[in-house]
């Protein structure tokens, strides 16, 4: 894999919230479209990622989009659902995870949703100081509007 000379989105989202400065929409429209071509790509090939998150989403020159760390992934078949592995960063899991429900590429979505919403927002649509908290309002709670 080739170096990521611009770091991760996570460090890049850290700098924006100590400048307190919010990424323009141009910005963020960039990193999702890269995004949702990366996950279209790995579920074209009938892989799920799960772990989609800002540490995972690597930045090379001109902020050129690169999904990393795929250990978390897996590949599914498409008329097979997984069910009952709880795998992932909480902050970043889906529902569907959470309740160990079944669940296919549907659950990278909502994690690629929720990097957005940290973009566009500068701080998490859910969160909560234990896990017990923060998976009740990832079921339950609707995050606040930006």
């Amino acid at each position: 894999m080739e170096y990521a000379e611009e770091g991760d989105l996570q460090n890049l989202i850290k700098n924006q919230i100590l400048k307190r400065k919010y990424f323009s929409e141009k910005e963020i429209w960039k990193v999702a479209w890269q995004l949702c071509l990366a996950l279209l790509h790995c579920h074209s090939h009938d892989i799920i990622h799960r772990d989609v998150k800002p540490l995972n989403v690597l930045m090379g020159k001109n902020k050129m989009i690169k999904l990393g760390d795929l250990s978390e992934s897996t590949v599914v078949n498409k008329e097979k659902y997984m069910k009952g592995k709880q795998v992932g960063t909480p902050l970043y899991l889906s529902p569907e995870i959470i309740k160990k429900q079944a669940y296919d590429h549907r659950t990278d979505v909502f994690s690629l949703g929720v990097v957005v919403y940290y973009m566009a927002a500068l701080e998490l649509p859910f969160n909560d100081q234990n896990i017990d908290g923060l998976m009740n309002k990832i079921l339950y709670k609707q995050p606040l509007p930006f």
